[in-house]
């Protein structure tokens, strides 16, 4: 049952790869796409497995975005679009420290 849930996943993958080949935006303005690229830190920094980890890692993710952005022009030497990046920044960081997540469980299993 496992190694057939990973089949049909790669399959429905190559299929979604091939879609987003052809057609480049899916009906999909920037806005949304820079949206849903902003949740993925924020769900990463607070744990996978955990939906309060979620939303402190949304408050923490937004927090630095927008501080960042504020201080753009005192921070010019690091880039224009600092802003963007540290949302990234931040996740990298906290997966370097806590591989789980902020909240998330350290699950250890034998195989």
């Amino acid at each position: 049952v496992s190694m057939g849930a990973w089949a049909v996943a790669g399959a429905l993958a190559a299929v979604a790869a091939l879609f987003l080949c052809v057609f480049p935006t899916p009906g999909l303005d920037r806005s949304t796409t820079f949206a849903a690229m902003k949740a993925f830190p924020a769900a990463i920094l607070g744990g996978l497995d955990s939906t309060t980890g979620a939303l402190v890692g949304g408050l923490v993710i937004g927090v630095t975005e927008t501080l960042m952005s504020g201080y753009q022009n005192d921070l010019a030497f690091l880039g224009r679009g600092i802003g963007d990046v540290a949302p990234f920044l931040v996740m990298i960081v906290v997966l370097l420290i806590r591989p789980a997540g902020l909240f998330g469980t350290r699950e250890l299993a034998r195989v």
